[in-house]
């Protein structure tokens, strides 16, 4: 019995390492990727968030914008008025819809997204630095297996 309770605690405890582990590298991946757009942009987290999402195309509007970045609209207009006096979108008032206006990147926009994609990969290639594909396998296996564990635990939290 107490063996196998000393193997359940060990088993604990490299669950917590394993998790300890993961969160550091999640940290440490956002603080490079921060770091990186703040300093070679100038761009705030949330100001890069909202113009890679109107790079996908389909504008949505500001409420959908605030849902989706999971942030208050005001927060969103804010932003947007910032990206816009900064040169990196334009707003213009929807033909159909007055209330509605359209927000398009601009040049300069679309400049920094290109921008920030070769940035972001060059943190990906930093990450995976050393593994060879066996090892990335068995690391997606891993974190997919985490994801659908953290899937059924917000379906059902216990």
């Amino acid at each position: 019995m107490q063996e196998n309770q000393a193997l359940h605690h060990g088993e604990s405890d490299k669950a917590h390492a394993v998790i300890k582990q993961f969160v550091q590298a999640d940290r440490l991946h956002r603080q490079a990727v921060e770091a990186t757009v703040t300093a070679q942009t100038g761009l705030h987290r949330s100001q890069h968030m909202l113009l890679m999402r109107l790079s996908r195309g389909c504008i949505p509007s500001q409420k959908q914008l605030a849902k989706d970045l999971n942030v208050s609209p005001a927060a969103i207009a804010v932003s947007l008025k910032k990206l816009e006096a900064d040169g990196y979108i334009t707003k213009d008032a929807d033909l159909d819809d007055c209330r509605c206006n359209r927000i398009a990147l601009t040049e300069k926009g679309h400049g920094v997204i290109t921008k920030t994609c070769s940035l972001f990969g060059s943190i990906d290639r930093t990450m995976v630095e050393g593994f060879d594909d066996a090892e990335l396998d068995a690391l997606l296996t891993a974190l997919e297996r985490i994801e659908q564990n953290l899937q059924k635990f917000l379906e059902n939290p216990q």
